[in-house]
């Protein structure tokens, strides 16, 4: 039986004081708007803006886009993801059954003895890209590998809001950080040097980058990285912005990903927290049917055929 079940109704659930970082006087100062600091620090400014922009109209991520980049209520949202997140750390640590992962991908029965960590997503979880997202509406053009691989290799894109203060939270309580991300194994480099100038790493920290197709068997699927982090930690907490982040959802249908939400319902704001990204994901390629080969016009049309297929009686 856990701690918290211990506890009497009258007392609040026991856990272990957390350093919070959110409360600090100490705390990260408000950082200035995410239109100027992010050009600033990619360096991209007076490109962007000396730019001939290609684009026919309204790109289907521009509204998606300027919310991210210039609204309150993004910054409020992943604060509150991590503020809660922190909140949920302290009772971990105590509960020795507390695990995070789906019963498929946890290994043993001496998870509980072993040291605890978290398993935190980069893109738009930890680091904000919304760079990137903007060059591709200017030009009119989708994602694609080398063009964001190059992107990353300018190691310029700034922590999400929250990130940092639920990093050092982490520290204080002597909780690992293992970051499992789908950018390339080639360009982990970057992605470290990136982290590490946010605040998001440290300069001694050993590789806890588990970047795809690192080792052998390490797909897109995060499943088996999952599982090789739970081989020699208990995983407390899991932070994404794709349901694949927290268990294996690819390709599935609208129906079938809400189906996995419903079935998890128990984990959210437990101990699975989720940071908005309405640019892009796996929720975004089942709008297109998975049909990934298929021109940008084509994916614009079966996008507004999804759309017009929801059932909004429910």
């Amino acid at each position: 039986m856990s701690a918290q079940r211990r506890t009497s109704r009258s007392t609040p659930p026991k856990k272990t004081e957390v350093l919070d970082p959110f409360l600090s006087s100490n705390a990260s100062p408000t950082p200035p708007p995410r239109v100027s600091s992010i050009l600033q620090a990619s360096g991209t400014d007076e490109a962007l803006n000396s730019q001939e922009s290609t684009s026919t109209g309204a790109h289907e991520d521009l509204d998606a886009l300027l919310w991210l980049r210039t609204s309150a209520e993004f910054d409020a949202l992943t604060l509150q993801t991590f503020v809660a997140a922190t909140r949920k750390l302290g009772e971990a640590l105590v509960d020795p059954n507390w695990n995070a992962l789906v019963s498929q991908e946890q290994t043993g029965a001496a998870a509980n003895t072993r040291p605890p960590c978290v398993v935190v997503d980069v893109d738009e979880t930890m680091l904000d890209n919304s760079v990137f997202q903007m060059e591709l509406i200017q030009s009119d053009t989708e994602y694609e590998s080398g063009v964001w691989n190059e992107f990353v290799q300018k190691r310029a894109s700034p922590a999400i809001v929250g990130a940092v203060e639920f990093i050092q939270a982490c520290r204080a309580s002597g909780v690992k950080i293992f970051f499992v991300t789908n950018r390339e194994a080639s360009v982990e480099s970057a992605t470290r040097d990136n982290l590490i100038s946010q605040g998001l790493m440290l300069e001694s920290d050993p590789d806890r980058i588990l970047s795809k197709n690192e080792q052998p068997g390490w797909s897109s699927d995060k499943a088996s990285r999952r599982r090789a982090v739970a081989k020699k930690y208990r995983v407390l907490l899991l932070i994404g912005d794709d349901l694949n982040d927290f268990l294996s959802a690819k390709n599935l249908t609208i129906e079938q990903r809400s189906q996995l939400y419903l079935a998890n319902k128990k984990n959210w704001g437990q101990s699975w927290f989720v940071t908005p990204n309405p640019n892009y994901g796996s929720w975004e390629q089942t709008t297109f049917g998975h049909d990934y080969q298929a021109p940008l016009e084509k994916k614009r049309e079966l996008k507004m055929q999804t759309l017009s297929d929801v059932d909004v009686s429910n």
